[in-house]
């Protein structure tokens, strides 16, 4: 199998072609049935990526991202970089959200409970007025763990 790169007069774009004889010798574009095949953005997919690995790195500063994914003769806008975050939040928050409730605990485990109020103060002062309470469960001695948004 080899990657190939195909140059378009408006684009470039990547795939693999395998090169047995016969029934085999096909090509498939390196992006096809994947989030990059669907997504409507313009950018390269490398910037897409780089923004991609900072977010799950909880590196979110907007001058460092900026840097990082300009061009020389581009510059990457605040207004992008702002929504690919907050996609990645989406994504964050749905998967969460799709993942299914296993008991937690068992006989000599030890379950901590808490609940929290996320939210934004008003005008920066006082306690918090707006926001959502969470549960939270976590199994103490393993990586597992439950969180819940109460209505």
């Amino acid at each position: 199998m080899s990657l190939r790169i195909l140059t378009d007069l408006h684009r470039k774009s990547l795939e693999y072609r395998c090169r047995k004889r016969g029934k085999y010798d096909k090509c498939v574009a390196v992006f096809k049935g994947s989030f990059f095949s669907k997504h409507q953005y313009q950018w390269h997919y490398k910037k897409i990526l780089v923004l991609t690995y900072y977010f799950s790195h909880n590196i979110t500063n907007y001058d460092f991202l900026i840097h990082e994914t300009s061009d020389p003769s581009v510059t990457t806008s605040t207004a992008a970089i702002a929504d690919w975050i907050s996609y990645c939040r989406e994504v964050c928050e749905a998967w969460a959200e799709n993942q299914t409730l296993e008991q937690l605990g068992g006989i000599g485990t030890v379950v901590e409970i808490d609940e929290s109020k996320v939210g934004k103060r008003k005008y920066h002062r006082g306690r918090v007025v707006e926001g959502k309470w969470v549960f939270g469960l976590i199994e103490r001695g393993s990586s597992r763990f439950s969180l819940r948004a109460l209505p």
